[in-house]
């Protein structure tokens, strides 16, 4: 746990992990967790370990957001500052002024100096949207797309992200452009079942070399070997 973090997240969609244990079995691994995020080291059963693995990795993640909104703000604050005290120099000085300053010479920063340590889940989603928008190739719609993510539950952000590389890698033919990134996320598009193949080396194909696989059979049964499907033949041929 962070220094001077006093919370953390459960997620609802972890509600299944409790439903498969008894009510004991329940009460200790959230005794568990507690001693986990206080820094305590504690030692479990196997029922418990096993039940509390991947609700560690998802405190382990929201740790390292946390630590990277909790830096951003900060930064946020000092540039806050900064231009404030700027805007002191320059302002022009009357003597109430100076009086005034030569007796109480300490300024009092508040807003944004002091960083919140209670991170929202609404803060995590805007870091891990962050991280999905850097990987997608396709920049459009940004705000309709973060919109769309925030209402993502968190065992689908991590689908995203565990499925984003060979989604971006596979292109059914030559010309294929992926969809924006607002339709991809309301789609649930990395739900897709994307061939292996798909991810490795595979000739390109033309329309015109399409037409003549959907003629042959022996041509088409060559380019199915090599990593395509019928469908993706006859959607260039179609093209």
């Amino acid at each position: 746990m962070a220094h001077g973090k006093k919370s953390f997240i459960l997620y609802l969609d972890q509600v299944g992990i409790f439903n498969k244990l008894s009510d004991e079995q329940a009460g200790v691994l959230i005794k568990h967790i507690y001693s986990y995020v206080a820094d305590e080291n504690p030692v479990a059963d196997f029922v418990t370990e096993l039940a509390f693995e991947s609700i560690k990795q998802a405190l382990k993640r929201d740790l390292v957001r946390f630590e990277d909104v909790k830096l951003k703000r900060s930064e946020a604050g000092r540039i806050s500052a900064e231009k404030r005290k700027q805007q002191k120099l320059t302002k022009p000085t009357s003597v109430k002024c100076v009086e005034q300053t030569s007796t109480n010479p300490t300024v009092s920063v508040n807003d944004n100096d002091n960083v919140n340590d209670n991170v929202s889940v609404n803060d995590i989603k805007e870091s891990r949207f962050d991280e999905f928008w850097n990987l997608y190739p396709k920049k459009v719609g940004k705000e309709t797309a973060k919109k769309a993510f925030k209402k993502l539950k968190e065992s689908e952000i991590d689908l995203i992200f565990s499925t984003i590389n060979n989604f971006i890698k596979y292109k059914p033919f030559t010309d294929y452009t992926h969809p924006n990134p607002s339709t991809y996320i309301n789609n649930k598009r990395w739900q897709d079942e994307i061939p292996t193949v798909a991810v490795q080396d595979r000739p390109d194909i033309d329309k015109r070399v399409a037409h003549v696989a959907l003629q042959i059979p022996s041509e088409l049964n060559n380019l199915i070997e090599k990593g395509w499907t019928k469908e993706e033949i006859q959607q260039i041929a179609s093209a």
